[in-house]
């Protein structure tokens, strides 16, 4: 009987060692959906990084730029989920959470500076933080250089300077792009944490405990907004997209550009040379409001469906933990991230945001905690005020009236 049992205990070891080997050697391909168009080459060499550690294991990117959201939740509703895929943050998260392996359990975490952006009420994680990104205001340094300008404003009458020095030199002050929706949602969006209490207003806002114009913060976005976002642009914002505005800050045609720091690398395309740094968007005459607004705001899921959970589970960790994934994050990406041991080399923007950052000049990107779904009446908003069809009273009143009677 021993015998038997002994027999029968090795011919099951041995089945299951074959199985292990077949699953290894059988070639695989995981699909990973992105939004992330500015990083398309870096991407393509990530896929080639981990073909050489796992030869049978090919990683599929897609990139989506306009759109994302709405495709990828179609593919979650016809359940063609991609095994990996990127979100935003906060209430991005949690709509995609349903769709999401569960990694609270895996090892890989302890190589990650968890924070609040991708933990779940229940607190699991759904996602972890891929890259965190800052946002604010991108200068050209030798336009400034060419300027004159030899300090960075820290109040809107400073900004103002800035900007006359800068057409008194034959230069765009700023270089937007209304053409990329995104452009203007962040602008309007993000800034609502210039008020260090935006998570509890925004709170207040969303179960109409108060009124937009109850608070202070929406006459400062304005205020800013008269400068940089319609006197100060070029003519035609509206013309230019995200990559072709940072065109012309890379070109020095412009001198700056309020977005984030994953621009560079678009600035860059056009011109390699350019030196692109960042500095506070400021919101007011009070230097306390003059910030920089970070986030871990790119988060990695896992679809809980993949018919390839441990191959997406080992990319996964390999990304995290592996000197060579970090130095992917660090040297091409040139990304800050939660991931411990990641550090962008040569990114003058981003060294220069996290000088702020160190100083607590710094907000969040407090739109990723709005009611999914506001944002679309919102743009409209947006678009007929900067393009003058709507005063500033008129776009706030419109606003109040959005959050009032917005249902979720």
């Amino acid at each position: 009987m021993k015998k038997l049992l002994a027999l029968c205990l090795t011919v099951l070891l041995c089945l299951g060692s074959m199985t292990v080997a077949a699953t290894a050697e059988a070639p695989v391909e995981i699909t990973f959906m992105s939004y992330l168009e500015q990083y398309q080459d870096q991407m393509d060499k990530l896929c080639e990084l981990y073909k050489t550690v796992n030869p049978n294991v090919t990683i599929k990117v897609e990139t989506i730029g306009a759109d994302y959201d709405k495709i990828l939740q179609t593919r979650i509703t016809t359940e063609e989920v991609p095994d990996i895929f990127l979100s935003g943050p906060f209430t991005y998260n949690e709509m995609y959470a349903p769709a999401s392996m569960d990694l609270s359990g895996q090892s890989f975490l302890s190589d990650i500076n968890m924070g609040p952006e991708f933990r779940l009420a229940d607190g699991t994680y759904s996602a972890i933080p891929f890259t965190s990104q800052v946002w604010g205001i991108l200068y050209n340094q030798d336009v400034f250089a060419a300027a004159g300008i030899t300090e960075k404003p820290k109040t809107l009458t400073e900004l103002t300077a800035v900007c006359e020095k800068l057409i008194a030199a034959g230069y765009i002050p700023f270089a937007q792009g209304y053409k990329s929706s995104y452009v203007k949602n962040q602008f309007f969006g993000f800034t609502y944490a210039v008020d260090p209490n935006y998570a509890e207003n925004i709170a207040k806002l969303t179960a109409k405990e108060a009124k937009l114009t109850d608070f202070d913060f929406i006459q400062k976005i304005f205020d800013t907004a008269e400068i940089v976002g319609r006197k100060y642009t070029q003519q035609d914002p509206f013309n230019d997209d995200f990559a072709s505005a940072a065109s012309r800050l890379g070109l020095g045609e412009a001198g700056m550009m309020i977005c984030g720091d994953w621009i560079v690398a678009n600035a860059q395309k056009a011109n390699p040379d350019a030196k692109i740094g960042m500095m506070a968007l400021p919101m007011s005459e009070d230097p306390a409001d003059a910030k920089v607004y970070s986030c871990d705001s790119i988060g990695l899921h896992i679809s809980k469906t993949t018919k390839h959970p441990e191959e997406a589970l080992a990319f996964v960790n390999w990304l995290v933990t592996s000197q060579e994934g970090k130095d992917w994050i660090s040297k091409d990406l040139k990304a800050l991230s939660a991931i411990k041991g990641v550090s962008p080399e040569g990114a003058i923007a981003l060294n220069e945001s996290l000088e702020y950052i160190s100083a607590g000049q710094s907000g969040n990107w407090a739109s990723y905690l709005f009611p999914n779904g506001i944002g679309t009446d919102q743009s409209e908003v947006y678009d007929r005020y900067l393009l003058g069809e709507m005063s500033r009273d008129e776009a706030i009143e419109a606003l109040t009236t959005i959050w009032s009677e917005f249902e979720a």
